[in-house]
């Protein structure tokens, strides 16, 4: 079997410069990188891992807590996580939890037992005080959903300006009664995305309306959403658009309005957010705000690695992009008639 000492023969370099590429130190020039990866390849070279971590005391393992996997928007997201922990010599456990307390005795554990080097978390409440206590002794990165007063680094996309964005958009076709299917759970996206709609509506010259916003279940159930899509409908002033902040609340809204006989984007548009695979299923084709899932799963991985290094040192992240994707679910305003 090949030994490190061989591939930095090959190399040319020295065993210290290997052992930098194999551990994802970027001091390394990629000319000198590329040589050691091409020595590795033609040696077939192995690294042992596991006694680089007994060495190190690593586990090179990294904990994953979900709220939920089976949601397309989170498969992915751990995808990208998982992509990225393989190439960084990490293996992945992912814990399927969203109860606070569960969470807190997933971290606790992973803390005690040293079961983890560091823990990534795609759901957490906006008030998640807690997480200080544990933020001090392993490195822990929020993805997505993240806790505002806690000094951790975080990896989402600007979820206030996404949803002006998008509500700017449904102003600029000409609506006024823009209603919002939001959600009754704690998520700093969910509180933003509401911020950002009744900003996009004030610098209009419009007040949200009470009537207008309603919350679907904490876990965007599509039942929830088409029952308060219903509610929407039924109302005397009904909303010629709709924002929702999830695809899946979007479209049990297009459900709600087919089944009352209103036309999409006919009578009224609907505004998905994520832009999962449901999106394009059937027509009409929804309109929505664009989440690089996939790279805000691998940025989380990268960003734990680093943060490992670091630690205590918090890492600085860059909010990431979205994009604002026009579909056929919404059209320009027409007259929309009282329901009698």
């Amino acid at each position: 079997m090949a030994t490190i000492e061989d591939v930095a023969r090959v190399a040319g370099v020295s065993v210290a410069t290997v052992s930098r590429v194999l551990n994802g130190n970027y001091q390394v020039k990629a000319s000198t990188e590329e040589r050691v990866q091409r020595a590795i390849e033609s040696l077939a070279y192995v690294p042992n891992f596991a006694a680089r971590n007994l060495r190190k005391n690593e586990s090179m393992a990294a904990m994953i807590v979900a709220p939920n996997f089976t949601n397309p928007y989170y498969s992915h997201i751990l995808a990208g996580i998982g992509d990225a922990a393989r190439i960084l010599g990490y293996s992945v456990f992912i814990c399927n939890e969203s109860e606070t307390g569960a969470v807190q005795a997933l971290i606790s554990s992973a803390v005690k037992d040293h079961r983890a080097d560091g823990v990534i978390l795609l759901s957490n409440e906006y008030n998640a005080t807690w997480l200080q206590e544990y933020a001090r002794h392993m490195p822990i990165v929020q993805c997505c959903e993240y806790a505002e007063s806690v000094a951790l680094p975080h990896i989402a996309i600007d979820n206030y300006r996404a949803a002006y964005e998008a509500v700017e958009y449904l102003i600029n076709l000409g609506h006024r009664q823009i209603a919002t299917i939001s959600s009754s759970n704690a998520h700093i996206s969910t509180k933003l995305r509401y911020e950002g709609y009744c900003d996009a509506l004030r610098a209009a010259g419009l007040e949200p309306v009470a009537d207008y916003v309603v919350k679907a279940s904490p876990d965007y159930s599509y039942q929830s959403g088409y029952l308060l899509a219903n509610k929407l409908f039924n109302l005397q002033a009904r909303p010629s658009a709709v924002f929702c902040i999830s695809d899946i609340l979007a479209l049990s809204a297009v459900a709600a309005a087919a089944d009352r006989g209103l036309s999409v984007p006919g009578d009224v548009s609907i505004m998905g957010f994520d832009d999962v695979g449901y999106t394009t299923m059937f027509h009409p084709y929804l309109s929505t705000i664009a989440q690089p899932c996939y790279e805000i799963g691998s940025k989380s991985m990268q960003t734990l690695h680093a943060f490992k290094a670091s630690f205590p040192a918090v890492p600085e992240v860059e909010p990431m992009a979205y994009k604002l994707v026009l579909r056929e679910s919404t059209a320009p305003c027409k007259a929309v008639l009282p329901n009698v």
